[in-house]
């Protein structure tokens, strides 16, 4: 048996701040026996995505390895305890809506960039996130974690949950588990469908599924 935890806060303008959050539940995880946590979407910073093509964020996205996943790093050798760490990674002129796995002894075990990026216009409908404008698509494909846990782990991230495709292929790849880190804040959401999509998800494919969500106003 592994103890798994999962960690949500509210994110903020504070990326330091945010850091040190992370940084404290994962101690804490540590401390009562957890060998694997995992965090909420963009976890190091508010989900910007409602704001109309603000460049100003892309200062935040950051390089993996970089700043932010070797903080992360250090605490993962101090605590013994594997992360999986999302945040906003910076790829040449390129960013993307990625968690990385991160475990003592090991350094970086490999990442996942999302693959489903929604567009506000999607459906038809205005003003939702327009993702496709802050992220580009993910080209990393459904990938597996051999984690030194003994768990072979998969993620997707938020939007990726309403598409089968995704939770089928980790099926097929034969995971433990499956980690939803997620930035949802409507209600309708976030209620009958989230649970809907999880459990279909872990009920359909034979594997555990742990949905993190963001917690707080939506507003900054």
């Amino acid at each position: 048996m592994v103890k798994v935890a999962i960690g949500q806060f509210e994110s903020t303008l504070d990326i330091q701040g945010n850091l040190a959050k992370i940084i404290n539940q994962i101690r804490e995880a540590g401390a009562n026996g957890a060998k694997l946590i995992a965090f909420h979407e963009l976890a190091t910073t508010p989900y910007f995505c409602f704001q109309n093509r603000n460049a100003e964020w892309f200062k935040t996205a950051e390089t993996i390895p970089g700043p932010s996943s070797d903080s992360i790093m250090a605490v993962v050798e101090e605590t013994g305890v594997s992360v999986m760490f999302p945040q906003y990674e910076l790829v040449g002129d390129k960013r993307y809506n990625t968690v990385v796995l991160i475990e003592p002894g090991v350094g970086i075990v490999g990442k996942y960039r999302k693959s489903h990026v929604p567009a506000s216009k999607a459906h038809g409908k205005q003003g939702g996130a327009e993702e496709n404008w802050y992220f580009s698509p993910g080209d990393t494909g459904f990938v597996a974690f051999n984690s030194i846990t003994g768990l072979k782990i998969g993620t997707l991230i938020c939007y990726d949950r309403h598409h089968p495709e995704g939770q089928r292929a980790y099926g097929l790849l034969g995971i433990d588990i499956l980690f939803v880190p997620t930035a949802s804040y409507r209600s309708f959401i976030t209620g009958p469908i989230w649970e809907a999509e999880l459990m279909s998800a872990a009920f359909q494919n034979s594997y555990y599924v742990a949905g993190i969500n963001k917690v707080g106003a939506v507003d900054f």
